[in-house]
């Protein structure tokens, strides 16, 4: 008899009791009338009672066919209730590579990196046998990305440094130079200065009397830097405006409401802004790609199981593939800002 209590028997007088009749619950659950019947038959066979009328303005249930309903509502909640806890679980145990990028880089390599990182064959079996991470993507300020995996909530992060020094020198952090990226100095594309041959020692002179886009904060690392380059040149820059959006730096200076000096991957190419690279011995950005170490991350200290051996190990080799993909994009990259 309980081989013959199927969940479908349950939801098939759950729709009954609730449209009012065979044909309206059929509707409502994408089956056929003949289904509903059959499994309310079987329903009615294994409890062993009449389960459901049919009168002259529909179907209803018996007295019995009410408290079937009652406790199959109950089973139907423990089986969905159920379901959702072991799809929650499955994803808690399906490890991630967390990697975290800052915008401007960010927006240029990071679809790269997730539609290589996928179609690697390593992956693609992993992916087969259900065994394969997940490569979570967060893009937000290079200071928060870096406070982020400090916590413990990243795997990577690509990251710039407002200094000559590295990001950081965290135990726990490994941290290596990606690339030197290059700096503009920008101006309308419609300015006088834009159709001369002019260095660009030549540009900041006879730039003294411009208004200067800088960033929202006064601490950001280029208006800092753009100040010291101005000073060289015995003048103090006019702050014509004030974005921490490097889009609206751009129109800005489309618009010839100032110049600016921007990082490479700032700058829509397609923009109606001249550019002339400053002297990287003066000014560069450096970017940089910090993994946590597999020894500190992600796994407790005390001793771990060999499922949890295995997990280590698989997600370390998920990350060196990630690794390999990011290192390949910024070089590529590196390549198509030289030419």
């Amino acid at each position: 008899m309980d081989d013959a209590v199927g969940l479908r028997n349950f939801r098939a007088i759950e729709a009954v009791a609730r449209t009012g009749s065979v044909a309206r619950a059929a509707e409502s659950l994408g089956w056929s009338q003949p289904t509903v019947h059959h499994h309310l038959a079987r329903l009615e066979r294994a409890l062993g009672a009449p389960l459901v009328e049919k009168g002259p303005t529909g179907s209803h249930l018996t007295p019995m066919g009410m408290l079937a309903r009652q406790h199959g509502a109950d089973i139907l909640r423990i089986w969905d209730s159920l379901q959702q806890e072991i799809v929650a679980a499955q994803r808690e145990d399906q490890l991630s590579v967390k990697l975290g990028a800052f915008p401007t880089i960010g927006s240029r390599i990071l679809p790269l990196i997730s539609s290589r990182v996928t179609q690697r064959p390593e992956w693609q079996h992993a992916q087969a046998d259900g065994s394969q991470p997940r490569l979570e993507i967060t893009v937000d300020e290079s200071a928060i990305i870096q406070r982020r995996i400090l916590e413990g909530d990243l795997d990577l992060a690509i990251v710039f440094a407002e200094s000559d020094l590295p990001p950081h020198d965290a135990p726990d952090i490994d941290v290596s130079l990606l690339y030197l990226e290059p700096v503009w100095l920008c101006l309308p594309a419609t300015h006088r200065l834009a159709q001369q041959t002019l260095t660009v020692d030549e540009l900041f002179a006879e730039l003294r009397d411009e208004p200067w886009v800088f960033g929202g904060d006064p601490l950001d690392y280029f208006d800092l830097q753009t100040r010291k380059l101005c000073a060289e040149f015995g003048f103090e820059p006019i702050v014509g405006a004030r974005t921490s959006q490097y889009a609206a730096v751009i129109r800005m200076i489309e618009s010839g409401m100032g110049v600016a000096v921007l990082p490479e991957s700032a700058i829509d190419r397609s923009a109606g802004v001249f550019r002339a690279r400053i002297d990287p011995s003066r000014l560069t950005r450096k970017i940089y790609l910090l993994s946590r170490r597999r020894s500190s991350a992600m796994l407790p200290s005390e001793v771990q199981t060999p499922r949890q051996l295995r997990e280590r190990e698989r997600l370390a080799f998920a990350v060196k593939h990630v690794i390999e993909e990011i290192r390949l994009s910024m070089s590529e990259l590196k390549d198509l800002d030289e030419h």
